[in-house]
């Protein structure tokens, strides 16, 4: 169909529509994801400096952002293979 936003394939019908609301908020979080790091990322010299540490302390706190942001993917992705397939 002209005008869908998935990708070919994914409008299958054997799709459900679970699938379909798990692709759009899947996206939706990682671009909201990507627009709170872009806006924070300039700021790390400002908030170390108003917290009194340096930068590369600072910088920790973005690393243990990503790292919690990889085991929260696989954390879900456990809890969706299990969960949420069975309802498909």
């Amino acid at each position: 169909m002209a005008g869908h936003l998935l990708p070919s394939g994914l409008d299958s019908p054997h799709m459900s529509g679970i699938d379909h609301y798990t692709i759009i908020m899947s996206g939706l979080f990682l671009d909201f994801q990507g627009l709170v790091m872009g806006i924070l990322g300039p700021s790390q010299p400002y908030l170390a400096h108003r917290v009194g540490v340096t930068n590369k302390e600072i910088n920790l706190v973005w690393t243990a952002m990503t790292g919690g942001s990889c085991l929260a993917t696989l954390a879900v992705g456990a809890v969706f293979n299990v969960r949420v397939t069975s309802l498909i």
